[in-house]
């Protein structure tokens, strides 16, 4: 997960200093934000990887695991009641939060049900390999 840290973070610095070179300006509002959350999304599914990985010795079984569970996520994200809670709210929402469409704070609530899982994932994750035979 750190190296998946550094290279996303060094991406957006060199992007940023792209940006500053070519562009006179660059004020975008909410961009760390938005860059944040993109991050934990990240995080999320490499989270999803490693328990993927646990449960299955395939790693087209892991695949598909995490592959389904963005479809799931993204079907859930259907109901209205849902979206503000679910994890991909994070990924489809990012560009809207630069766009300035809508509030960050419209986001704590899923920045927080990701983190909650992303740590009952690996906690899971944890003992699960603990019990498991090499």
């Amino acid at each position: 997960m750190s190296l998946f840290s550094i290279a996303y973070w060094l991406s957006a610095g060199v992007s940023a200093l792209y940006g500053m070179y070519y562009f006179d300006t660059l004020a975008i509002p909410d961009l760390v934000f938005s860059l944040i959350i993109l991050w934990v999304f990240g995080l999320f599914l490499l989270t999803l990887i490693m328990f993927a990985s646990v449960l299955f010795s395939s790693g087209y079984l892991v695949l598909l695991f995490v592959g389904g569970t963005n479809v799931v996520l993204m079907l859930l994200n259907m109901i209205p009641n849902i979206k503000t809670y679910n994890p991909i709210n994070l990924f489809t929402s990012s560009s809207s939060i630069i766009q300035q469409g809508i509030e960050v704070s419209s986001l704590n609530e899923a920045t927080l049900v990701t983190v909650l899982t992303m740590l009952v994932l690996y906690g899971i994750s944890l003992v699960l390999f603990n019990r498991k035979s090499l």
